[in-house]
This record gives C-alpha cells, structure tokens and sequence, in this order.
C-alpha cells in the first residue's frame, strides 16, 4: 500500500500532492510548497472533476461554487469490481497541475472492502491516484497515489475502506504530456457476489448446481441490470460448461479470468442454452481464479436462476497441436476429444511467432465440413480474436490475409461454422514481408 503521508517531505514529484489538497492550509510544515497556478482546460466530461483537485487553481470558494458535491461527481464515469476499462490519455483529456493528462471515475465502495486497482498501459508511464471523496471534495486524510507497484511502468494500489460513500479513481501519467491507451481495472474481496457477499460465499466449483435470485439488495451493472458473481478455481485442461437457466427472465451469463490484479472478460451468452436461457462453454488455459457473472439480459428484471457447472471430457492441457511455420502444411481432424467453442464447434490450435510487418496467407480447407479460420493471440491466458474468414470466393474453405502488428506467438485455429462438425482438413500458412 502506497500512501502520500507516509512518503518523506522531499519528493521526486511534490505536484502530484497538489492535486489532492483542493481546500488545505498550504502553510503545514510537513507538506511541500505549492507550485505556481497554472491554467487548466477543461474539456472532457471529468475536466471539472480533476480541476477540482488542483488548490493551485480553484480556492476553496471557488470550489464551493462551482462543484459543491454531487453535480460534478454525476458526470463523471463509475468504475466497477471485475469491470475492467479501456481508455485513452489525449490532449482532449483534463490536464492537472503538472500537465500531464488525466481521467477521472468514481467508485462506490463499503466499509471494510480490500480493493485492487491497476492501471497499465504500452504507452506511456502509468500513475495512479485514489481518495475518499467527502463533500463533493477529495478527503486529504484518504489520499494515495502509486507510479511502478504493478511491475515495469504500470500502477498498483491496494487499499481498505474504512467507511461507506463514494471514491476517486484518477488515471494519469508520470510525466507531462504523454498519451495513449490505457487499461484500468478494479477488484474488490467484498465486491464479489453482491451486497454483502464475499469471496468464501460466493465460489462454485465444477460439477455442482446453485439456485439464486436476482433483485433488490444486488448489485447493477450500468445498464440497470442486476447480477451475482461466483469464483471459479480451475486447473488447465479442463473445460467447463457452464448453464444458466431461469423461468423469470431472459439469461445473460459471463465469464472472465481473475488474476492479482486484474479481471479480463473471456465470453458471455445470451441464448446459447435455447429459448432465454444461456450456456457457454470455458476452456481453462491456466491453473487459477475465473469469475462467472448470472445477470439478465433486461434492465431491472428479476426472478429465481440455477447456474449449473459440468466438466467436459477435452485434450489434456488443451495444448496446441503444434508450431506452424510459414511454408509449412498441417494435415488434421475435427472430433472428439478435440476441445469445443461455446457454440458446440470443435477446434485445433497451432502457434505460429510472427515478426512485425509480415504478411500472412492462411488457408484452412475441408470436403467434409464449413470451415472457420481464425488468427488470435493468448492475453493474460485467454483467447483474443484478432481476425476470421468464413468462406473464401465461392466456396465453404476459409483463407485469412493478415499482417503481424508485432513480434510475438499467435494462435492459429482451425475451426468449423456448425456446431458438431467432424472430419479431416489441411492448413496452411505462406509469408512475406
């Protein structure tokens, strides 16, 4: 845990504190002197949000005036247990008191929650802000911030609530002027399962069945929809389908990956299991925590469910066949034991290290069913679909054109349109820079 009281009066960056004091005697002697005002734009929907957090600019009147409390907390975007974000940093973005561009979410958090929030990003060096908001202002007392704790570049704070109400999150960068993408996520022990749930009354393992309710007393997500979250501990190898079913209302079920510090989407459903009711199928990469989400697809529905988790039979390891190299022509079969895609399809994988820049022409043919190709990369240990062809000219074979946005391992699948499908089929994979 990381917190600005506990750092010592001479700091590398003295500015970041300034964006927390809206309303503080700058004459304490343990805090370092305020930089020069500065002016800010204000241009997005959280620029009068992250202005506030600047004492250089707005005195405490001003402050009163023109943010008083909830006003300027209703424009700015929630952020949610297990709902990771994707933004971007861009001169269209606030600018705080040292320049450097900043997005603004509010969290709502209980007392005794344990909370992770990471903030990552390839682009630019990641910096993290967090504080209890009291009064429509940022709570000195509740102050934290964060540069590396997530490894290399990226931001990681872990914090505990000591009280009920509303928090800042705030993503922004170590230097003045960087942009680009950015992902932030935030997981909470007491967010798991709902109003008073935690994570030891909210796992399931594979092959049980549990009733619930969706209503009152859940959380929403920001569609209005309630929803119960379950922990699911898996090994690799194993597949999983998972069903949710109810005479209530129309089933939305989702699935995600949960690590240290992170929770990534894998797949949702909405109909998959016929009629209103959902089914996905989980093939489970690493040993580790998943995260399976019984919501309705409707805003405000509710009723009774049953999510029911059964293994199915499925390669050891679910391993790749094998590496594909360019030239290279694969020879294989569709079938069981072969793993199956959520859709009932079965699929083989093959790896293939690209280098950025070059070109590939993949083709995936078969006489014995519709053929489905698709390119994807392993992300945090679950699939990212990249790209996929259905059929090429006039006929049910697949061809893919791709080119490598950079070095690194890609995952080749071979795959059927129609569920059930069997039978033999050659791929093969060209070159060229």
């Amino acid at each position: 845990m990381n917190s600005f009281r506990d750092e010592p009066t001479e700091w590398p960056r003295p500015s970041r504190l300034s964006l927390f004091l809206p309303i503080l005697d700058l004459a304490d002697a343990s805090l370092p002197e305020a930089p020069e005002p500065q002016t800010v734009r204000q241009n997005s929907t959280c620029a009068s949000f992250v202005a506030m957090l600047k004492p250089v600019i707005l005195t405490a009147v001003g402050s009163a005036l023109l943010f008083g409390s909830a006003p300027a907390l209703a424009q700015l975007p929630q952020i949610r247990h297990g709902e990771p974000i994707g933004g971007t940093l861009s001169p269209t973005d606030a600018t705080n008191g040292d320049d450097a561009y900043s997005d603004a979410y509010v969290y709502h958090g209980k007392r005794g929650e344990r909370l992770t929030i990471s903030l990552r990003s390839e682009d630019f060096d990641a910096y993290l802000f967090f504080a209890k908001i009291v009064d429509g202002l940022p709570s000195e007392g509740t102050m934290q911030g964060d540069d590396d704790g997530a490894g290399g570049t990226d931001a990681l704070l872990e914090v505990v609530l000591e009280e009920d109400g509303e928090y800042a999150v705030v993503a922004t960068s170590y230097s003045p002027g960087q942009t680009g993408a950015y992902r932030l996520a935030l997981l909470s022990d007491g967010g798991i399962g709902g109003e008073g749930g935690n994570a030891s009354e909210s796992t399931i393992s594979i092959g049980t069945s549990i009733r619930g309710s969706l209503g009152p007393g859940d959380e929403l997500l920001d569609d209005g929809s309630y929803y119960d979250l379950y922990t699911l501990r898996a090994r690799a190898g194993q597949q999983v389908e998972i069903v949710l079913l109810s005479n209530d209302f129309d089933a939305y079920l989702s699935v995600g990956r949960l690590t240290d510090w992170d929770a990534t989407l894998i797949d949702s459903d909405d109909d998959g299991a016929g009629g209103t009711d959902s089914r996905l199928l989980l093939t489970i990469d690493e040993d580790g925590e998943y995260w399976i989400r019984a919501n309705s697809l409707g805003e405000g529905e509710t009723g009774a469910y049953s999510l029911t988790l059964t293994e199915v039979e499925s390669r050891p390891a679910l391993a790749p066949i094998g590496a594909l190299a360019a030239g290279e022509q694969r020879d294989g079969e569709l079938g069981p034991p072969d793993p199956r895609l959520q859709d009932g399809s079965y699929f083989d994988e093959y790896v293939y290290r690209g280098r950025a820049g070059e070109r590939l022409t993949i083709d995936l043919e078969s006489d014995d069913f519709d053929a489905f190709l698709v390119i994807g990369r392993r992300v945090n240990g679950a699939f990212e679909y990249l790209e996929g062809n259905d059929d090429h000219g006039e006929t049910l074979n697949s061809r893919l054109e791709y080119t490598v946005p950079e070095d690194g391992e890609y995952i080749i699948r071979a795959n059927s349109m129609a569920a059930d499908a069997t039978g033999r089929y050659t791929l093969r994979l060209r070159s060229s820079r």
